[in-house]
């Protein structure tokens, strides 16, 4: 079992490095669940969409001070959760219900995922803008789980290999431009040039393991993950938006042929274990003997990973102080910070204070499932700050399995 651990501590620390985030830096767009796509303007306009910079309501001059935000979760286990079991005595059926949660196929994921918006500033329908986005994936094999709940049984077999995991961190240099097209209403055509600068990467490429426990004890395993510490690529990104009276259409396609060259230190880690011959009673004090191990690094070729392409559609209307809108949002593969689970949002901002927007929002499907969403805004003239804090994973935040919070201030002329 001391080589199965040392299995468990490779496939975590293979993908546990900073890691493609979503856009979490938008504190606004956190607080309306995401329903952002047709609302961005100035700074925020090309990490939505860059067509929006030509739309009404573009600031003639923007600049980002900061902003950040940050998601943390896991795919099984909420808050009520905890509080549930928290300090009980875990009966049978406790125990049976928590390892039920994960599913058997899927595995327990653990996810952190942060957005930094650097540096922006708008002027029209131009925008300059440094990014760094960064997530991670793990995937832990359910048997983990029920080893730790219900110890090691007799007669029993253990699958400890069934681990993925998947990091990536990343920043990119966007120049953005709006462009007007010759079609009915205020139509824009929006362009983003990204030079993507890869920070680190890490992949869990090969995860194998099997433990049985009886009268013979016996199993064998396999880790394998590559990892680099530097990359460059390139990527475009398409944005079309059109307003008519206080509707507003918006639709953008992100991360086009968006690909990183990974050519700093790429190196390949394994680690496997296999039992020379079955444990006993009479010889597990000698097992050393009994299992043999190998354990190696090795530099390797450079290596292309693409970043997840993302399509958002995006209508808003406004009805004397209230902001309405509704998005749509697919991945086009299944990778960290990505899915491709359809994402509906519905968000709304009430104006009434005007120097305190408030934010409520909903979202269905997507990565967590479901998730409830709020946040504020402060208005001091050409001064913006907004909060926001969503609840991935229910529509209550005791049952979410997920917090993303965010924090955003800049200038907007």
């Amino acid at each position: 079992m001391r080589k199965a651990c040392l299995l468990t501590v490779a496939a975590i620390l293979a993908v546990g490095q900073p890691g493609a985030a979503q856009t979490f830096s938008n504190a606004r767009a956190v607080g309306l669940a995401g329903a952002y796509t047709a609302l961005a303007r100035g700074v925020w306009a090309p990490k939505w969409n860059p067509a929006n910079l030509g739309l009404r309501g573009n600031p003639r001059f923007g600049l980002n001070l900061v902003g950040a935000g940050m998601l943390l979760g896991n795919s099984s286990f909420s808050k009520s959760t905890y509080d549930q079991y928290n300090g009980k005595y875990l009966s049978p059926e406790d125990i049976q219900n928590l390892i039920d949660a994960v599913p058997e196929g899927d595995g327990l994921h653990i996810y952190v995922d942060t957005d930094i918006q650097a540096l922006a500033f708008s002027l029209g329908r131009i925008a300059l803008s440094v990014d760094m986005v960064a997530a991670s994936d793990v995937k832990i094999a359910r048997d983990y789980l029920r080893i730790a709940l219900e110890g090691i049984g007799f007669d029993q077999s253990y699958n400890i290999g069934d681990n993925a995991g998947e990091a990536i961190a990343y920043s990119s240099v966007k120049l953005s431009m709006a462009f007007p097209l010759p079609l009915p209403g205020r139509t824009r055509l929006g362009l983003n040039l990204k030079y993507l600068i890869g920070l680190g990467v890490a992949q869990i490429v090969e995860s194998y393991g099997e433990f049985y426990n009886g009268w013979e004890s016996y199993g064998e395993g396999r880790v394998r993950a590559r990892y680099a510490q530097g990359g460059a690529g390139f990527a475009y990104d398409l944005g079309l938006a059109a307003q008519a009276g206080r509707w507003y259409l918006s639709a953008a396609w992100l991360n086009l042929g968006a690909r990183i060259r990974w050519s700093v230190e790429p190196q390949e880690y394994e680690v496997s274990f296999h039992t020379v011959k079955p444990f006993t009673v009479e010889n597990s004090a000698d097992e050393d003997s009994l299992i043999a191990s190998e354990e190696y690094s090795r530099n390797i070729d450079a290596f292309t990973t693409a970043i997840p392409g993302v399509m958002r559609l995006g209508i808003a209307r406004t009805w004397g102080a209230f902001v309405f809108s509704v998005d749509y949002h697919q991945g086009f593969s299944q990778r960290a910070g990505v899915s491709t689970r359809p994402y509906f949002a519905l968000g709304c901002e009430w104006n009434g204070l005007r120097v305190l927007p408030l934010r409520v929002g909903v979202g269905f499907g997507g990565r967590h499932g479901s998730l409830l969403a709020m946040g504020f805004g402060i208005r001091l003239g050409f001064f913006h700050l907004d909060y926001g804090v969503s609840f991935p994973g229910a529509l209550t935040p005791a049952k979410a399995k997920a917090v993303s919070m965010a924090l955003a201030t800049y200038l907007h002329f």
